[in-house]
């Protein structure tokens, strides 16, 4: 089995149930750092497609029975992007400059009702 990576870059979403300065003992004993992504499905397709592409190359056959990182809210039909790692995320600004102290990083969301 070969490993296959692929980078690729979100588009902007909305950030949901985020632990990026701090990982997540709720169901990990070793902690995790994670955050939900929700995007539009045409902003998640690239996603979902590079995502398949790598278990196909992974699985072969067996690709169309792999657990997907994302879900699709019903009420919506919006993408959801679950993510997670045991390595703490590293923060860049918006000129791609790397910010070295998260601490004081605030993540802003705004929400617009209609």
């Amino acid at each position: 089995m070969a490993t296959s990576k692929k980078s690729f870059t979100t588009p902007k979403g909305t950030a949901m149930y985020a632990y990026l300065n701090k990982p997540d003992f709720k169901y990990n004993q070793d902690g995790r750092f994670q955050c939900q992504l929700r995007l539009s499905k045409e902003q998640a397709k690239p996603i979902m497609d590079v995502c398949r592409e790598v278990a196909n190359d992974e699985y072969g056959k067996k690709a169309s029975s792999a657990t997907m990182p994302w879900k699709e809210d019903t009420e919506t039909g919006e993408i959801i992007l679950k993510t997670h790692s045991k390595y703490k995320p590293r923060f860049v600004d918006a000129t791609g400059m790397m910010i070295r102290e998260a601490q004081n990083l605030r993540l802003l969301v705004a929400r617009h009702y209609v």
